[in-house]
C-alpha cells in the first residue's frame, strides 16, 4: 500500500485502545505514504468508515465497550462500510482455531501481538 507518485494516500484505519501499541504502529508506518487514522473504540471507527472508504482496517479484538467482534458483525451487516477494504485483526492470544474462525468472518489476515515491524509492514505493503 505504498504511495505511487501522484496517487492519493491509501487510507488505513487502526482501531486500538492501547496508546503504546497505537504509537508503535504509527511509528512503524510513518514512512509508508499512508493516511492513518487511529480510533480507540468501535463507535469512533464506525464514524470514520461512514465518512468515507478506507483501504485497510486493522483492529484489536479487546476494546472498551463494543469489541472487535462487534465491529466485524457491523461490517458484515453493513457491507458499504467495508467498501472493499481488507480487514486485519491485530490481537493477543490468538490460536490457530481462532484465526480460522476470524478468516471465516471476512478477516483477510490475523496478526498476533506482539508483532514485529517486519510483519506489520508485510501486512500493510
Amino acid at each position: 500500500m505504498t504511495k505511487e507518485p501522484g496517487a492519493a494516500l491509501a487510507r488505513v484505519l487502526l482501531v486500538e485502545d492501547d496508546v503504546s501499541i497505537a504509537r508503535f504502529i504509527e511509528m512503524a508506518l510513518e514512512d509508508q505514504g499512508l493516511d492513518l487514522t487511529v480510533c480507540v473504540d468501535v463507535e469512533s471507527a464506525l464514524a470514520v468508515l461512514k465518512d468515507g472508504p478506507v483501504q485497510l482496517i486493522i483492529s484489536d479484538l479487546m476494546l472498551p465497550g463494543l469489541s472487535g467482534y462487534d465491529l466485524l458483525d457491523r461490517l458484515h451487516a453493513e457491507p458499504a462500510l467495508v467498501a472493499g477494504a481488507k480487514v486485519v485483526i491485530f490481537s493477543a492470544g490468538l490460536g490457530a482455531g481462532k484465526s480460522v474462525e476470524l478468516e471465516g468472518r471476512g478477516v483477510w489476515r490475523v496478526l498476533s501481538k506482539p508483532a514485529s515491524v517486519v510483519q506489520l509492514l508485510a501486512c500493510v505493503g
